[in-house]
């Protein structure tokens, strides 16, 4: 009996954990799209160098100084909200994968005679040879941290940016449009 009340227990736990999922998509998207003139006025106070920092921002986005610190504001709160609880997209699995990339032990793989990968282990490598790449040192570790806390989600954009350049490209692309064809 205690068996059945603990499972209906975690059961309806689950249940209540997907509707409130749900209903923090459903909030976020109100959020997002409520107009400007049905809210609330806030007020901030900024110095002269803070808002030429804000003004040279909005500029480079093509919009007002007043919108760029609505978006910005929003969207710094919808990621803090995002990584305090848990939700459909797994932070913390990407991020246990990108540091076991960026940190973990190397593995070298070669294939058998039937052409299967298995492991090797660095041991046997001959004397003088490494696997590459290698992992991150301290002091790069240290630079991407300081590159997110000074580029924020900028910064992590152009990382990724350099890593779809490391990538090899996709062989299913479709040819370039002959301009003659078009005529």
């Amino acid at each position: 009996m205690l068996c059945v009340a603990i499972l209906q227990h975690q059961i309806e736990r689950d249940s209540m954990a997907k509707k409130k999922r749900k209903t923090a998509k459903v909030e976020l998207a109100k959020l997002m799209t409520v107009p400007a003139t049905s809210g609330t006025t806030l007020s901030i106070r900024l110095d002269a160098r803070q808002r030429h920092f804000i003004e040279e921002a909005a500029r480079k986005r093509g919009g007002s100084p007043t919108n760029f610190i609505k978006v910005a504001a929003i969207e710094k709160a919808v990621h803090i909200r995002n990584l305090a609880w848990e939700n459909e997209f797994n932070f913390r699995a990407v991020a246990i994968r990108l540091a076991k990339l960026l940190a973990g032990e190397r593995e070298l793989w070669a294939r058998d005679g039937d052409g299967d990968e298995v492991p090797v282990p660095e041991t046997v490598l001959p004397p003088g040879f490494t696997v590459l790449p290698r992992t991150l040192s301290y002091g790069e570790l240290q630079d991407l941290q300081e590159g997110l806390r000074l580029g924020g989600a900028e910064f992590m954009e152009e990382v990724c940016t350099r890593v779809w350049e490391l990538l090899p490209r996709p062989t299913n692309l479709k040819p370039p449009v002959c301009p003659d064809s078009e005529l």
